[in-house]
């Protein structure tokens, strides 16, 4: 039996953070990540990786690294530049894992909006949303980047999800720059018949992102590999 363990990081064009997140967080199953550069081969065989892989899975700012033990547990369902879709099999059911990597421009963002896919009664969200609200900022900035946030937060909403991630736990500070504080870009919505998690944060060196590590109590079983990967 096998709990359900994943983690989100925006690299920020990164090598040495991801190598870096798979030393921190070296038991999960499923590493879902942003602005990621190629993963050298020793590194991902050292730590018993595949990249996820598809015919279908057309150009997106995501990346998915499994275990290979779980390969099978997860399959592609659709992309746009911005998300890719995952669905991982658990011994009860399913649950999909939308993955953001948002624009911040804010015309762009409403074509984002827009393309993110209808969720099933499972659905996590996790990624980098580009946007601040005070739901989930203490002192969120004012213009655009407000307007941004809102549009986010009334996709939420009309989709019952939560959010998982606090307030207090800013995922992304601008080293060196102190007319920035910290915020939260990075984060984790799940709909109500998700299972519960636990959340922790870890700040992984060369980039000005926080880790997002969670693990829920669906049970897991291991299977033998039949999709594609590199």
């Amino acid at each position: 039996m096998y709990n359900l363990s994943f983690v989100y990081l925006n690299c920020h064009h990164s090598r040495l953070a991801a190598e870096l997140l798979f030393q921190v967080f070296p038991n999960c199953y499923f590493y879902f990540l942003s602005e990621t550069p190629e993963v050298e081969g020793n590194v991902m065989q050292k730590h018993g990786l595949v990249r996820f892989s598809s015919d279908s899975l057309g150009p997106t700012r995501v990346t998915c690294f499994v275990r290979r033990d779980f390969l099978t547990n997860i399959s592609y369902v659709s992309s746009a530049l911005y998300w890719a879709r995952f669905r991982v099999d658990t011994e009860e059911a399913f649950i999909d894992f939308i993955v953001v990597h948002a624009p911040n421009a804010e015309g762009e963002y409403k074509n984002f909006i827009n393309s993110l896919p209808t969720p099933s009664s499972q659905t996590i969200w996790i990624g980098d949303f580009n946007a601040h609200h005070p739901h989930w900022d203490h002192c969120p900035p004012t213009g655009s980047a407000t307007r941004i946030g809102e549009s986010l937060y009334e996709y939420f909403t009309s989709n019952a999800a939560f959010l998982l991630t606090k307030k207090d736990t800013p995922t992304h500070h601008r080293g060196g720059d102190n007319l920035h504080a910290p915020s939260t870009l990075d984060h984790l919505w799940a709909t109500d018949e998700v299972p519960n998690m636990d959340l922790d944060h870890h700040t992984i060196p060369s980039t000005d992102h926080v880790a997002i590590h969670a693990t829920t109590q669906k049970p897991m079983p291991p299977g033998t590999t039949t999709n594609s990967y590199k």
